[in-house]
């Protein structure tokens, strides 16, 4: 049986929590990385996305990534990157309703 493939488009300013952070980048699986870095950016829009298909795990990598993000971001008050960081783990729990649902 395949697994099911959870499409995330993200603006890329959100995508940069997890790719522009070497330590975060560092902690994601080498297969998840090369895969989010291999992606191009769709900048046809006024603000550039970049849309990934991931698996189940690789989605819920994401949500743990974006989640932890967010609690730095608090701590330090740093309310741009928080609401950035709020809005990956708000699209990849969407992402993974509509993968879950029959």
């Amino acid at each position: 049986m395949t697994e099911r493939k959870i499409w995330l488009e993200l603006f890329e300013d959100i995508w940069d929590i997890v790719l522009g952070t070497p330590e975060v980048a560092a902690s994601l699986p080498a297969e998840l990385l090369a895969k989010l870095q291999a992606t191009p950016r769709d900048t046809q829009f006024a603000r550039a996305r970049r849309e990934v298909p991931c698996t189940v795990k690789e989605a819920q990598v994401l949500l743990r990534v974006f989640t932890a993000a967010a609690n730095a971001y608090a701590l330090c008050g740093d309310s741009q990157r928080l609401r950035l960081a709020g809005e990956g783990s708000r699209h990849v729990i969407d992402a993974l309703r509509k993968a879950v649902r029959p």
